[in-house]
């Protein structure tokens, strides 16, 4: 009995727990592709995400030599690839969700050695695709793996339910 039990109890606490759903604060720093984190706001449906974010990539900061640095403002959304697996298919949460996006946003540019050409484009407008795997962790957190398109272009993070 004791054995049945250890064999379907991680099955059945999976499929109780619930996918994250609300709105959540989203931390996240870089390691790949420059150095920087985001901060931001998301809300998490069944089968989207919508979300206002401020990205940093402070790379020249730390290596002056090294290109320029960037702040960006972005918002956008993603599908959630297995939310339409649960809706449809009513599949249980797997424990993590993959989520397909879009961003969009103004970004600000600025170097250490900057010349005068540099300084007047500053401003730019970011279009960011972008990739994230978010696991669950209790019953309203989430850790996230987010590839992106805009620096820095691999981010580690969670999400904080609010």
């Amino acid at each position: 009995m004791f054995v049945t039990a250890a064999i379907t109890a991680p099955r059945t606490v999976q499929a109780q727990r619930e996918a994250p759903r609300g709105s959540y604060l989203l931390f996240s720093g870089a390691f790949a592709g420059g150095y920087g984190g985001q901060l931001g706001i998301i809300n998490a449906r069944d089968f989207f995400t919508r979300e206002v974010l401020i990205l940093g990539d402070f790379h020249a900061a730390l290596d002056p030599g090294n290109g320029s640095n960037q702040v960006v403002f972005l918002i956008g959304g993603a599908l959630r690839v297995f939310g339409f697996d649960r809706m449809i298919g009513n599949a249980a949460y797997r424990g993590f969700d993959l989520d397909l996006g879009f961003r969009v946003g103004p970004g600000f540019t600025f170097s250490t050695r900057e010349t005068r050409a540099d300084k007047n484009r500053r401003f730019n407008l970011f279009l960011e695709p972008y990739l994230r795997l978010s696991v669950g962790v209790g019953s309203r957190n989430a850790l996230l793996f987010e590839w992106a398109t805009t620096r820095p272009n691999v981010r580690l993070g969670f999400w904080l339910g609010l």
